[in-house]
C-alpha cells in the first residue's frame, strides 16, 4: 500500500541548495509517495516524483526541513488515464490510484 499526494509550489520562502528542491519554481507540481509495505533498517524514505519520473527521496526529517522553505498546496485531481499523465504507481487498471 502506498500513500500518495500531489503538491503545487505556491511561493518560495527561502532558497535552498537541497537536491531536487533547489530547482523548484512557483507553479511546479511534484508527487510525494510513501510505501507502507517496505522493510526498514533505518528511517523510511518518502519518494519524490516530478513529471511522472522518480526524482529523489528524503526521510521525514529531511522532507520537513526542505518543505519549510516553500509554501505548497495539495492538488486535488480526478482519476486520469496513465497515458495522459504519467503516474508513479498504477493498480493495473490504467488509472491513477490516487484521487
Amino acid at each position: 500500500m502506498k500513500l500518495t499526494g500531489i503538491f503545487k509550489v505556491k511561493k518560495i520562502k527561502k532558497k535552498t541548495s537541497a537536491v531536487f528542491f533547489k530547482n523548484l519554481k512557483v507553479g511546479d507540481e511534484f508527487t510525494l509517495q510513501y510505501n507502507l509495505n517496505g522493510h526498514y533498517g533505518s528511517a523510511p524514505w518518502i519518494d519524490i516524483y516530478k513529471d511522472g519520473e522518480h526524482a529523489h527521496h528524503n526521510n521525514a526529517l529531511q522532507l520537513v526541513t526542505n518543505l519549510e522553505k516553500f509554501e505548497i498546496e495539495q492538488v486535488k485531481i480526478k482519476a486520469r488515464k496513465c497515458g495522459v499523465v504519467k503516474c508513479p504507481d498504477c493498480d493495473g487498471t490504467g488509472y491513477d490510484t490516487f484521487l
